[in-house]
């Protein structure tokens, strides 16, 4: 019995008690953000003849005029549901990074999506993702 307390106990320092499950998603989430937050997403406001970005996959604007403030990133449906939910049913990886804070629920609880500012005059469908902030920011 011991050896078996013994081997939880490892069990539980080495994962914790969370769900397995959202702290992936969460991390998966984080991994595309710091991969191509800068790269993919284009600043707000953009002109796509100044800087063409390839494989486009939403806009991305400061929280605040700070420049360390947060970035908001306006994700474009296919990129989201295909590319960072990959692997998950996205309605449930949307879920969990509400949950989690990384992601903002439209005003009417409906759904995930909500309508983008303004981007040549028209809005668009997104999911509005934050920047996580570094440890010890804040």
């Amino acid at each position: 019995r011991d050896a078996i307390q013994h081997s939880f106990n490892a069990w539980v320092k080495e994962f914790g008690t969370g769900n397995k499950e959202h702290q992936q998603i969460i991390e998966q989430c984080e991994a595309f953000l710091n991969a191509y937050g800068l790269s993919r997403f284009a600043p707000l406001p953009y002109d796509p003849s100044s800087m063409p970005i390839r494989d486009l996959a939403g806009y991305r604007k400061r929280k605040s005029s700070h420049d360390d403030a947060p970035l908001v990133f306006y994700t474009f449906p296919a990129t989201f549901e295909k590319e960072i939910a990959q692997g998950f049913n996205a309605r449930q990886f949307a879920r969990v990074l509400a949950a989690a804070g990384l992601l903002s629920e439209p005003s009417s609880g409906r759904g995930y999506q909500q309508k983008s500012p303004r981007i040549d005059g028209r809005q668009i469908n997104v999911y509005v993702l934050h920047q996580v902030a570094e440890e010890g920011e804040e």
